[in-house]
């Protein structure tokens, strides 16, 4: 039976997907609820595991303010089109931290636990998908990654602004991106970083928000990663292995060719750029 919603002496009930076990548990007077994704707005009571729902039933809840405490850090998998099997990690509940190209703002954050088998240049002047911009994975240039997503996966997706600063200059801009590459200080303990890449008066000028939405590095950490900071939490492998492999975030080194990056061991460090910088990326996505 799909997750349902429905009405019990007037308190709306909802029921994960096969909660019940099969059909003939399930009470004749409310065999007849309503699919989730239509009245979830006024449903009470209480919200199952992430995995016991689809990904459509999964935005209602999300986008309606209903998730349970319990989902932060829990996990569902998707058959990637390549055939592997991947892992959403649900990572963040905070309402507004990101804001989409409609002028909404999201309310939940997903992050790929594996890594794609597919490196990027750090920050190079190459063509195609080698192109990097701190931030951004175009659908085009990029769509390799996008195509390991599941359309009902992808069809929720909004872009996504995002701030980005080019290596070795102080412009920065905004774009939107439906995938997003998290900054280092969303997912790694800022007390933690080697200030012979940083210096503290940096990473208080330049980690914080600005303009009412993300600021260049954006400074406050995922839910999940408050309670998870040690640097085996940040250890990541490419799909179908299980050796920690290097990884980029989207957040650069001020002044220089280099972005930061999360070793094969979890601690930060940085990134090479140029020919000599292709790497592995972190992924995530709001909703």
């Amino acid at each position: 039976m799909p997750g349902a919603i429905f009405q019990d002496n007037n308190r709306a009930l909802i029921t994960p997907s096969g909660a019940y076990g099969v059909d003939n548990l399930v009470p004749e007077n409310i065999k007849s609820g309503v699919n989730i994704g239509g009245i979830v707005g006024a449903m009470e009571g209480p919200i199952g595991d992430l995995s016991e729902y689809t990904w459509s039933q999964i935005y209602q809840i999300v986008r309606n303010d209903k998730v349970p405490q319990k989902w932060i850090g829990q996990t569902k998998t998707f058959l990637g089109t390549d055939n592997n099997i991947y892992t959403l990690r649900f990572v963040d509940n905070t309402a507004g931290r990101y804001q989409f190209d409609d002028n909404t703002y999201s309310k939940g954050v997903f992050e790929l636990v594996e890594l794609i088998d597919r490196k990027l240049y750090y920050y190079s002047s190459g063509a195609a998908w080698y192109i990097y911009k701190p931030g951004v994975i175009n659908e085009t240039t990029n769509s390799f990654y996008y195509e390991i997503f599941p359309n009902e996966i992808l069809s929720l997706l909004k872009p996504t602004i995002v701030r980005i600063c080019l290596p070795n200059t102080a412009n920065t801009g905004s774009a939107a991106t439906k995938l997003l590459i998290p900054c280092l200080f969303e997912i790694a303990n800022p007390i933690n970083i080697d200030t012979n890449y940083i210096s503290n008066a940096t990473v208080k000028d330049l980690f914080r928000e600005t303009n009412g939405f993300e600021g260049n590095f954006c400074c406050e950490v995922f839910d999940y990663y408050k309670r998870h900071n040690i640097p085996d939490d940040l250890i990541k492998h490419v799909v179908g292995t299980d050796t920690g492999v290097y990884y980029l975030t989207r957040t650069t080194r001020p002044g220089y060719y280099n972005g930061m990056c999360i070793s094969s061991a979890g601690n930060i460090t940085q990134a090479n750029s140029g020919s000599s910088g292709s790497h592995y990326i972190a992924l995530c996505f709001a909703i």
